[in-house]
């Protein structure tokens, strides 16, 4: 599944994408 380190730096990116996303909404309920 992990053998394609591309792929891998990909879903980081879109994971880390949505970390941020959820940061900015939880900053601004707050």
């Amino acid at each position: 599944r992990y053998k394609q380190g591309g792929g891998n730096i990909l879903l980081v990116a879109e994971a880390w994408r949505g970390v941020e996303e959820t940061v900015r909404a939880v900053k601004l309920q707050s």
